[in-house]
């Protein structure tokens, strides 16, 4: 899914608003935040985005449930976000907010 164009908005304007000269996408999907981030970053900047690659994705379900056992891939991506949100809440450097905006977005901000 595309985000909202609200969501997009929202996302440059905390690029702006705190000077950011790096973003993280996870969770890229058609790219669209990526690249409407990117086009609010100063010179310089950059985007680093990811995520899932599909076809390696199938290859696991096709060779799990061949093997007798089901892979969640729901609970693969959530344990990867946890593992993300606790090392960004035990970092002091940062700053760690969860804004519920279209689908959560997710701003961890370097302490100045």
């Amino acid at each position: 899914m595309i985000g909202a164009p609200e969501a997009h908005e929202m996302g440059k304007a905390m690029i702006v608003t705190t000077n950011a000269k790096k973003v993280l996408d996870v969770g890229t999907f058609t790219g669209a935040s990526a690249l409407s981030w990117a086009l609010a970053l100063p010179s310089g900047g950059r985007v680093i985005s990811m995520d899932v690659n599909h076809e390696d994705l199938q290859r696991c379900i096709t060779q799990a449930l061949a093997n007798g056992s089901v892979l969640d891939a729901s609970n693969k991506r959530g344990a990867a976000i946890n593992e993300m949100n606790r090392m960004a809440a035990k970092d002091e450097r940062v700053l760690n907010i969860l804004l519920d905006a279209a689908d959560g977005i997710h701003l961890i901000v370097k302490k100045r």
